[in-house]
């Protein structure tokens, strides 16, 4: 079976390449240490729990199923993430499909903007925090 979003995803991977290799909350030297905001990962994120998450509804939420689905996620994001992270996406994915996806795909969406948006305001904090501490050493 073919995941429909995936397409989609490779396709926009093309048309629009990505900006930073490895991580995309990676602090980029020309932004003098500033987060990297990735907008246009954001905005995929609901084509990529689409991905996953409407297949799985479509076959069944099962342990079995979940965890099939769960390898194919932390499987898609290797490429740019560390081996360590995708065993970690893997584990959320998994408890995601079992306690969050019968309340609706849409609380899942939901919930992995609101944790992209909490991540990304803690490292500007974090990083703004160590720039100004850095500035009043000088």
């Amino acid at each position: 079976m073919a995941l429909p979003g995936v397409p989609l995803l490779l396709l926009l991977n093309k048309v629009f390449p990505s900006q930073q290799d490895i991580n995309p909350f990676q602090l980029p030297p020309e932004r003098g240490g500033g987060v990297h905001i990735p907008w246009r990962k954001v905005a995929l994120i609901p084509v990529e729990d689409g991905a996953f998450y409407v297949p799985l509804l479509l076959l069944g939420v099962t342990v079995p199923h979940a965890a099939i689905f769960a390898f194919l996620f932390g499987a898609f994001h290797y490429p740019h993430y560390a081996v360590i992270d995708c065993i970690f996406k893997r584990g959320i994915f998994f408890v995601a499909s079992l306690w969050v996806l019968p309340h609706g795909l849409g609380s899942i969406v939901v919930g992995h903007l609101l944790q992209d948006v909490i991540v990304l305001a803690l490292l500007q904090i974090t990083t703004g925090a160590a720039k100004k501490q850095d500035a009043a050493h000088k």
